[in-house]
């Protein structure tokens, strides 16, 4: 039950302290709330992420009961919520229409949002999330943006 104690520790050591960032332990899991858009999702989640435990059938590959550890790292809603009421204000809402943002594009098709940007891994290709509505494609551009 110490996971929530290490972590906050390994944080401390990135120097942020728990206004920027808040680490709660439960039965099976770990929530780490990020408070601040200065500190990277990516970073606290590569820290988080080492505590968490999950097994499984080594036939099946199901998630057995019990023992288990999920760790869930995301930024607090009065973070990003204010960068994605000023996102939406700016997403396209006609069949076709773009939106650059930095470097990704925002594209509006058949009633549906994807946006892309790239992949350091793949060169010159694009990873492409796609979005049945205008918040969750916002919301996650904001998180990636953020990271």
């Amino acid at each position: 039950m110490n996971e929530a104690k290490e972590i906050r520790n390994e944080l401390k050591k990135q120097g942020w302290n728990v206004r920027q960032v808040s680490v709660r332990r439960s039965k099976c899991s770990i929530d780490v709330t990020i408070k601040d858009a200065k500190v990277p999702l990516s970073v606290v989640e590569s820290i988080a992420k080492k505590h968490e435990v999950i097994n499984r059938c080594e036939y099946s590959g199901d998630i057995l009961s019990g023992a288990n550890t999920f760790v869930r790292v995301d930024y607090a809603d009065e973070v990003i919520k204010p960068l994605v009421k000023q996102l939406l204000e700016l997403m396209p809402k006609e069949h076709g229409q773009s939106l650059n943002v930095g470097k990704y594009e925002i594209v509006y098709l058949e009633g549906n949002y994807r946006y892309h940007k790239p992949d350091k891994e793949l060169g010159n290709f694009f990873e492409t999330k796609y979005f049945y509505d205008d918040y969750s494609c916002a919301r996650s551009l904001v998180i990636d943006w953020l990271s």
